[in-house]
């Protein structure tokens, strides 16, 4: 049940799906991010929800700060973005 999913296990279902769509994208989302999200909340004890704000917030500013050098990190950023915004909707429906 979606119910009592987090966001971590949201994107591990998500992964999954993307596995039988297309191991390259799987790639590019989770590369080792999701390893640093859980290593990070043992140490900072940061959610991976506020961490993944946060990282929001940051890929924004240098995205405007550097904007000869943007790359892969777009990419990245439009993925976690589209990710965050189905786990927010999917968590706002069940509430009603």
């Amino acid at each position: 049940s979606f119910r009592a999913m987090s966001f971590q296990d949201f994107v591990d279902e998500v992964l999954e799906e993307l596995k039988k769509f297309s191991d390259e994208w799987k790639q590019k989302l989770k590369g080792d991010r999701f390893k640093n999200f859980r290593l990070i909340q043992q140490i900072t004890g940061i959610n991976p929800e506020e961490q993944f704000k946060l990282f929001l917030a940051k890929e924004i500013s240098q995205i405007y700060t550097n904007d000869n050098e943007i790359d892969d990190s777009l990419f990245d950023l439009a993925m976690w973005a589209i990710l965050w915004e189905a786990y927010r909707r999917m968590k706002r429906h069940e509430k009603n």
